[in-house]
């Protein structure tokens, strides 16, 4: 959970439009999850508020409706909307001119109820999502009425992203596209091509998450306008589940994992997606990274050859994939039970981390020659 302040000045560059928002009216609060949230609503519609106010506690106010996400609403129609919130103001506040998402619930008697977007003790303004305004998106973010309640919540947040309308629908868009396929590619790739490096970080991110190979390329180029921080982790939590066994990705990852030791969380998720690809075309990426100065590369090094060597007999171990296709892993012909006994965790390869290097790099020097 975040407290307020947190929220409102995330991931550098971005400004939560929180007018007359005070640390001091709210708890911890956090993010909903949005597919969920959907789901519970009746009804899904980005808006303004026309009129309103909150008294106390309590807020009602009437919704102009520009775009409709979900539910029987349409566009230009005033929806009456009552929210009792966590937190109760002095006096009476307007609310007149939000701009937002709204999540809906019909309650009883047919009124409208307000399904706030953040959890906890949520103020008005944390209520609604700050999203892009207007009657309908632009260009290629631009949805029709017949696509997927998930794909416009997506273009919704590319666009609130790309009109800076906060650091919530990054951090939505994240969570809601965590597995890269919500086809976004079109969308992630303009965002890479960006001159704020948080909107770039998000669209490299987001390539990456959907395995596209050329980004990891262009990365190593980008990485020093970007920089380090919020933008940085962003695209190394990416890198660390990177699995397209392509092997000019395979190149782009070992170059990453080599030549980036000033990003050293880049530098290692590079080596830890060459780990968890542990085709034979890492082996010798994974070979030099056996010398790296950082300890935590050099066992996702260990990790890698041993994943190759046993391959077939490694618990968890994820299918071969490439370019999407997926495919079940071959059986490793070189496991034996010494490599088997080499393949340690963590905590034991640091009680004899020269024993387990020295015994990759001589596999390696043997099994080189017989995969050329």
């Amino acid at each position: 959970m975040r407290n307020l302040r947190a929220v409102a000045t995330l991931a550098g560059g971005f400004t939560l439009a929180c007018a007359g928002v005070h640390a001091a009216l709210a708890g911890p609060i956090g993010l909903a999850n949005l597919r969920k949230l959907a789901a519970q609503a009746d009804a899904v519609l980005v808006g303004t508020v026309v009129h309103g106010q909150q008294t106390g506690r309590d807020a009602s106010f009437v919704v102009a409706v520009d775009r409709v996400l979900k539910g029987g609403v349409v566009p230009l129609q005033n929806l009456t909307v009552q929210w009792t919130s966590p937190s109760a103001v002095n006096g009476s506040r307007n609310l007149q001119g939000r701009n937002g998402m709204y999540f809906l619930r019909l309650g009883e008697g047919g009124a409208w109820q307000l399904l706030p977007v953040m959890a906890g003790d949520v103020v008005f303004d944390l209520a609604a999502l700050p999203v892009a305004p207007g009657p309908a998106l632009a260009g290629d973010l631009r949805y029709s009425s017949k696509a997927s309640t998930d794909e416009k919540l997506a273009l919704e947040l590319a666009a609130a992203i790309e009109n800076q309308q906060g650091v919530l629908a990054i951090d939505y868009l994240d969570a809601f596209d965590s597995e890269g396929t919500l086809g976004l590619g079109k969308v992630y790739l303009r965002f890479a091509q960006s001159t704020s490096s948080a909107i770039q970080a998000h669209g490299f991110a987001g390539l990456i998450r959907q395995g596209d190979v050329p980004v990891l390329s262009r990365l190593l180029a980008a990485l020093p306008a970007i920089g380090g921080g919020a933008p940085g982790d962003r695209i190394a939590n990416a890198l660390c589940r990177y699995q397209n066994g392509n092997p000019v990705a395979v190149a782009a990852l070992g170059e990453l994992s080599a030549a980036t030791a000033g990003f050293p969380r880049i530098q290692f998720c590079a080596a830890a997606a060459l780990r968890a690809i542990h085709t034979k075309e890492t082996l010798g990426y994974l070979d030099r990274l056996l010398d790296s100065p950082d300890p935590q590369v050099r066992y996702e090094a260990v990790a890698g050859l041993a994943s190759f060597a046993n391959s077939g007999s490694i618990p968890r171990e994820a299918p071969l994939t490439i370019d999407g296709n997926v495919s079940v892993r071959p059986a490793s012909q070189y496991k034996s039970n010494e490599t088997l006994s080499h393949f340690p965790t963590v905590d034991i390869f640091w009680t004899s981390e020269s024993t387990y290097i020295s015994f990759w790099k001589s596999w390696w020097a043997t099994v080189q020659p017989q995969l050329k």
